[in-house]
């Protein structure tokens, strides 16, 4: 995934399945301080580890590097392919999700989450 940046918006860790290893990380529409059009979700699935805060502000999604590379897969103690890697920048920091699938959408719901067919069958942005 190609660098992506969601700089005036807070995200939280909104939905997340450990029996089915998924996650949707959400800037909601409507926050304390500030009211948007739509909710912007990630979907995350296939997730092997995940190691992040409950929210995250002014976020950015980088490509893995190799020391990310080499960081988790030390951690874990296994080869991660890079292209599993989810690197998250909030405020300066670094915090990393492995997983499978990232989906990134728009959504104008009130509540809830989208099910999750619906992240999986529409295009990655």
């Amino acid at each position: 995934m190609e660098k992506t940046e969601f700089a005036d918006r807070k995200f939280k860790l909104w939905f997340y399945q450990v029996s089915h290893s998924e996650a949707i990380i959400r800037s909601p529409k409507v926050d304390l301080d500030k009211t948007y059009n739509t909710n912007i979700d990630i979907y995350l699935g296939g997730i092997d580890y995940i190691e992040m805060p409950w929210l995250l502000c002014g976020l950015q999604i980088d490509k893995a590097a190799e020391e990310d590379k080499m960081y988790l897969s030390q951690k874990l103690g296994k080869d991660i392919p890079v292209k599993k890697i989810v690197v998250l920048v909030s405020e300066g920091k670094r915090y990393y999700i492995v997983a499978s699938i990232i989906k990134i959408m728009e959504n104008d719901l009130d509540f809830g989450v989208l099910p999750i067919y619906a992240f999986l069958s529409n295009k990655e942005k």
